[in-house]
């Protein structure tokens, strides 16, 4: 399958499975069956990136404004909302965002 790290290419090979069951002969419960797994896999990104939202959200409200890594933290924590999706990149800004809070 495509590269899946970007949600927005996700999405459209979503779509286009979806639109070339749409034109089989399947029948109509096992177009369903395609097409719940199919909304699972988007809704699932939606949730994941609700989740990691929450999460910056709170690592931000616990940097205490005295630390003298706040502004960094906050630029890292920027960059993963910017790209949620992007898995690998963001771990390693996990990593380093953990290696400047120890």
């Amino acid at each position: 399958m495509e590269n899946w790290t970007d949600s927005v290419t996700k999405a459209q090979s979503l779509i286009n499975i979806q639109e070339s069951i749409d034109s089989t002969s399947e029948s109509d419960q096992t177009k369903q069956k395609i097409t719940d797994i199919i909304d699972e896999l988007l809704v699932g990104d939606a949730k994941a990136n609700d989740e990691i939202t929450i999460a910056a959200t709170l690592i931000q409200s616990l940097i205490p404004a005295s630390s003298e890594n706040k502004k960094t933290i906050e630029e890292k924590l920027d960059m993963i909302l910017a790209h949620p999706g992007k898995l690998e990149e963001n771990r390693s800004l996990g990593k380093e965002i953990l290696t400047l809070v120890e």
